[in-house]
């Protein structure tokens, strides 16, 4: 199994490298991500992050550094924290690994742990650069309590 999550990881280091130096991998917005996984969309849409620019005043929707955490590649055309924002630009779409047959008959377990080993699915360290104390509406965050406010899987294997 080592092996196997080894190849896939160089392969979709491969890849991601290849299109992002060909300019290729680009935001995709929530809706693109909608037409695949509509159940957790409707989850995503109950969370916070899906207005985090909505709480952004007129003023700080033209600053910087409020936009970079309330908006998903900093950009206010993907508003909220988007899927994008967690797993990575393009998503899944950008790596046909996660397309292919094998990995769809994994566990769910299984495809979690590839995911995690191939940068698809992030943790703690992806949230703090934004949940951090430079925020000037920081407040305690405590990552396995704030997790189960934004989980978003609806099934298991």
């Amino acid at each position: 199994m080592r092996t196997l999550s080894a190849v896939i990881l160089v392969l979709m280091v491969y890849t991601i490298t290849r299109d992002v130096q060909a300019g290729e991998i680009v935001q995709k917005g929530a809706q693109k991500c909608k037409a695949c996984h509509s159940e957790i969309h409707a989850i995503w849409l109950k969370t916070k992050h899906a207005t985090a620019f909505d709480t952004l005043g007129p003023k700080d929707r033209k600053n910087a550094k409020c936009v970079s955490c309330h908006t998903t590649g900093s950009d206010p055309k993907f508003p909220g924290v988007q899927c994008e924002a967690c797993h990575g630009a393009g998503g899944c779409i950008a790596s046909p690994i996660f397309r292919n047959s094998k990995f769809k008959q994994m566990t769910l377990e299984q495809q979690r742990k590839m995911k995690i080993e191939t940068g698809l699915i992030t943790g703690e360290h992806n949230c703090r650069r934004c949940h951090n104390k430079t925020s000037p509406h920081y407040k305690e965050f405590d990552f396995k309590t704030r997790y189960n406010e934004i989980k978003h899987r609806t099934s298991t294997k």
